[in-house]
């Protein structure tokens, strides 16, 4: 066998974040959330939890 791995991008352990293209809308999560930490959120007469965890992760649910 012939494994071979891309070495820029093997054991790097730390990744880039994403970068968000300049024509969409930024929306700061803090403002959004007011303090709190959850919201409802609606979308087509759905409803979605947004939350953010123990360790500061975000976590939308349905």
């Amino acid at each position: 066998m012939n494994d071979t791995t891309d070495s820029s991008e093997a054991g790097q352990g730390a990744h880039k974040p994403p970068v968000c293209p300049q024509d969409r809308p930024k929306i700061d999560v803090e403002q959004l959330l007011a303090g709190k930490r959850e919201v409802c959120l609606c979308y087509r007469d759905e409803e979605y939890r947004l939350r953010i965890t123990r360790n500061s992760k975000l976590i939308l649910t349905k």
